[in-house]
Formats: C-alpha cells, structure tokens, sequence
C-alpha cells in the first residue's frame, strides 16, 4: 500500500479515496437539506396599470380627477400602495378575486397617499401567469349620487364668492386662466396683498358611526401665488372659521383634494362654507386661477 509521510504522520491513498466518499456524501446531504429549507422560489405575474379610467356619474359635475396610486389587494390580502404607472408583483398559483383601490394625494401634502373614500373600487378576478406581465386597465367612478352629496361652482352660470376683505375673487371668461367650459374664477393682485373670499352656497356634513365626518374639497387651480382653503360655520350665532391647507404656485393646472374631516368633525351640526384666501407679506403682483370647487360628503 502506497503512504506519505507528513512529519511522522501517515497518511494512505486508500484512507484519501475514502475521506473523498465521505465528503462528496456530506455535499449531497448537504444540497438535499438546503433544498428542504430553501424550496425553490415562486415566480409573480406583473400586472402593470398605467392608469384609471375615470366613468361619469350623474350630479357628480366635472370629470376632472388626479388618481396618483393604487392599493391593490388579492382575496382581500393587501399587497401595497404602489404609485402610477404601476407593475405589481403578485405571488399567487391561483386564481383570486382582485380589488384596485385608487388613492390620491391628501390635501397637497405629497407624502401623504391616502384611498379616496368616495371613488368605487375595481374589482376583477386574477389568472396568474407566472413570469408574465399583464396589461389592465381599472376603471372607477363616484358613487351614486343617492349616498353622497355634490356641492359645485365651476363658474359657468354665475359665482358664489363674495369678498370678504381685499382683492375678489371673480368670474372671468379669459381662457388661459379657464380650465374648462367658458368660465373660471380669479383673483388677481396688482400691488396689493390680501384677498379673502367666502363661498356663499353652503354644504352640509354628516358624521359615521366613529363619529367622523367624510367630506373633500375638490378643485383645479394654477397660478403665481400662493392660497390657503379654509371653513367657516356659524352655528347659534356664534361663527367659527379655520384655515386648514396652504397651496404653492403652479404654472400648469393642478388638481388637489383638500380634507375637510377634521373642522366638520370638531364643529357638528351646522352648514359651512368654504374660504379662500391670499395673504402675501408685502403688495405683490400675481394671479391664481380657479375651476370646478366641488365639495363631496357623505348624505
């Protein structure tokens, strides 16, 4: 039998062929038990949404709408928030009910993405296909005008702002400050530096079983000033009123939902209206336009 000597230590060629059996056995054992611990992963089906398709609704005024994300979920199993355009990974080797939530910024604050309360969901039944990535479309709408109330201005038959202090906010048919239809609101400074006006048609509001109310202002604007949204209401004569969100200039039409939730929620009971208001720290010249002031509650 052939041996090397390694300082008075002998080593055979029979003895290595066998350490070589034992260590080619431990690997095998060794992927076997990796395979039990780590099966192979599942591959997702990437649906890709672009977008909503947004479906009228009657009394619910403009189709105007800012859908920026979508909550998805699988047999009611939450699978995320993803912003638009989208492609959702879904683990799944069967079938399942799909529910697409839209979501929207709340109030201007981009780091806020909430599911809008008064949008329908899509719903649809997903077939996996592993690997792929499927194309859909959802499409959404308000509900009906029999659960929720529409409160509207979009200028095209007269306007509701009353000035309170300062500058006005008017009517105009000039088309750039026209976001659609023939007329708009504005208010424009010229060397000035406030204006403040209220919404004359009131809206109501009612409150849940948590004792919340649900209630949005919804509204196109673009301008070169900024402008804050606030409520008032008045209720046994005495007359509270509150500035909730403050707007940054946009050179191009935007549109924003503005949360109402909170002063309806704290002041129950009476009517309110909506406030306007531009207050700059020293005479400015500037604009900031205006269409379709829509308030949505819940009847």
């Amino acid at each position: 039998m052939n041996c090397i000597m390694f300082n008075n230590f002998r080593f055979s060629f029979r003895s290595m062929s066998a350490l070589r059996i034992l260590l080619v056995l431990g690997a095998v054992i060794s992927l076997h038990s990796c395979e039990v611990i780590n099966p192979s992963e599942q591959v997702p089906t990437y649906l890709h949404i672009d977008s909503f398709r947004f479906l009228p609704t009657p009394n619910s005024g403009t189709l105007s709408h800012k859908i920026t994300s979508v909550a998805a979920y699988l047999d009611y199993a939450p699978l995320g928030i993803f912003d638009l355009p989208a492609d959702i990974p879904v683990l799944t080797g069967k079938s399942g009910s799909l529910l697409l939530t839209p979501c929207v910024v709340y109030s201007g604050l981009s780091d806020i993405i909430v599911p809008y309360s008064f949008y329908r969901s899509d719903t649809s039944t997903l077939q996996p296909a592993p690997g792929q990535r499927m194309v859909y479309q959802p499409q959404t709408r308000y509900f009906d005008d029999n659960v929720l109330n529409f409160t509207h201005e979009d200028f095209e038959s007269g306007n509701s702002f009353v000035q309170l202090e300062g500058d006005t906010l008017r009517r105009t048919s000039d088309p750039q400050y026209v976001f659609e239809g023939s007329y708009g609101g504005l208010i424009q400074l010229d060397s000035t530096d406030y204006s403040l006006s209220v919404m004359s048609i009131p809206f109501s509001g009612s409150v849940n079983s948590s004792n919340r109310a649900e209630a949005y202002l919804e509204l196109n604007y673009k301008g070169t000033l900024n402008f804050e949204i606030g409520v008032q209401t008045t209720k046994n004569g005495v007359t509270q009123s509150q500035f909730l969100y403050g707007f940054r200039p946009k050179g191009d039409w935007n549109k924003v939902y503005v949360g109402l939730q909170d002063f309806l929620t704290n002041f129950q009971g009476g009517s309110y209206n909506i406030l306007v208001r531009v207050a700059e720290t020293k005479p400015v010249t500037g604009y900031v336009a205006f269409d379709n002031f829509k308030i949505v509650t819940r009847k």
